[in-house]
């Protein structure tokens, strides 16, 4: 399904990846920017959705509330302007190449605020 029909909840502002390109066995931070036009509440669903040349090699799905830095960002999360910053572990194990990564952000009602897709590349 493309993003943009998952989009209703948010508009996506900077999406910045350090170290960028992502480095095999080092960590990688990730911020976005953006508007919720939507709350997030309890229950909401993070996925993330990772592929090469097709084939999945990573999928999680998380409670978004578990995840957000509670300080940086509490839950429910309330319409407006915000920004959040987290953390990946990228095991060295990772092989060098260009991946697929699919985000998606689903509200406690399986109502989509967000989906942002892109490509990413690993050396």
């Amino acid at each position: 399904m493309p993003c943009t029909d998952l989009n209703d909840g948010f508009t996506l502002g900077p999406f910045i990846t350090e170290p960028n390109p992502i480095i095999s066995g080092r960590d990688l931070t990730v911020t976005v920017k953006g508007t919720l036009t939507t709350p997030i509440v309890d229950g909401a669903e993070f996925l993330i959705m990772i592929t090469n040349h097709g084939t999945s090699i990573y999928s999680i799905v998380t409670d978004f509330c578990s995840i957000s830095d509670q300080d940086q960002l509490p839950c429910p999360v309330a319409i407006g302007d915000h920004s959040i910053t987290h953390k990946f572990a990228i095991p060295k194990e990772a092989p060098a190449g260009d991946y697929h990564v699919r985000m998606e952000l689903i509200n406690a009602d399986k109502s989509p605020i967000a989906c942002i897709v892109g490509n990413v590349s690993v050396e």
